[in-house]
């Protein structure tokens, strides 16, 4: 009986030092800012025909680029690489919401694969090799007709898998149509995995 009191008094005073402590710390978000660019060359257009009629306007499906892509600075999660976009380009014949008649919208997705990739790792979804992210341009002429004229796009990165760590950013993409040029982006990189 003694014993029982003992313990119901250690586990009221433990309860109370708790309650008056309050909830653990939680660590700083351990997620680095930084920048990171790479200079896309030597591109190609692997398909991207004249745009077709649609109802709601003209439309170039699967608008593809291929290049290569080269890290602007050092300690970029992917020094060297192939860059690789494909997308949509679209012109509507009136006013639409967002959208304007006689303007062209690049979107897609853009992706720079690693050259020292390891092939197997590839055919996973999410690998170390791979930064990947989604590209948006309005502008006044099609790109797929004049691709050397210059563009500026948003490019951006949700959440990709670069060189074992989470990471995701916004910035911009400025070159040609063609999608030779530099991309920029702001990032937040979470911790390695599998620590």
């Amino acid at each position: 009986m003694r014993a029982n009191v003992l313990l119901s008094l250690c586990t009221l005073v433990l309860v109370l030092v708790l309650a008056w402590a309050g909830p653990p710390a939680l660590a700083a978000d351990p997620a680095e800012r930084s920048s990171m660019g790479w200079t896309v060359s030597d591109t190609v257009v692997v398909e991207g025909g004249p745009p077709s009629r649609i109802g709601q306007g003209w439309i170039v499906h699967d608008y593809s680029v291929k290049g290569a892509a080269v890290a602007t600075a050092p300690g970029n999660p992917i020094p060297r690489g192939r860059f690789a976009f494909r997308g949509t380009i679209f012109s509507p014949a009136q006013d639409m919401p967002a959208q304007k008649a006689g303007r062209w919208y690049l979107q897609g997705s853009w992706s720079i694969t690693a050259d020292d990739a390891d092939p197997a790792s590839l055919k996973v979804k999410h690998n170390p090799f791979v930064l990947a992210g989604g590209l948006r341009a309005d502008l006044p002429f099609n790109p797929s007709q004049r691709t050397a004229a210059p563009i500026e796009a948003r490019v951006f990165v949700p959440q990709s898998l670069a060189a074992g760590r989470w990471t995701s950013g916004d910035g911009v993409f400025a070159g040609n149509a063609r999608l030779e040029g530099a991309i920029r982006l702001e990032v937040e990189r979470r911790p390695a995995t599998g620590k």
